[in-house]
């Protein structure tokens, strides 16, 4: 197999197994460090209101409310 075949196939694993997402969710864990570092962690970044602890335990790099969180789904899924 040539080094291009190979390439192609790694992109295509990279695709279909959720690399794409799962590197988002490191971005914003990254983000949520650094917002932990200047104090505002836990609010979201929309409505500036406090994150419910609920959705920081299940997803503590979340950025946005869950409110706030659906409206933006909606807006990229539009």
């Amino acid at each position: 197999m040539s080094k291009r075949d190979q390439r192609r196939q790694s992109l295509i694993a990279l695709a279909t197994t959720g690399t794409i997402m799962n590197r988002s969710r490191v971005i914003d864990a990254l983000e949520a460090l650094s917002r932990m570092d200047v104090g505002t962690y836990g609010t979201c970044i929309d409505c500036n209101e406090r994150i419910a602890n609920a959705r920081l335990d299940a997803r503590p790099e979340a950025l946005r409310c869950i409110e706030c969180q659906h409206l933006h789904d909606q807006y990229l899924a539009a």
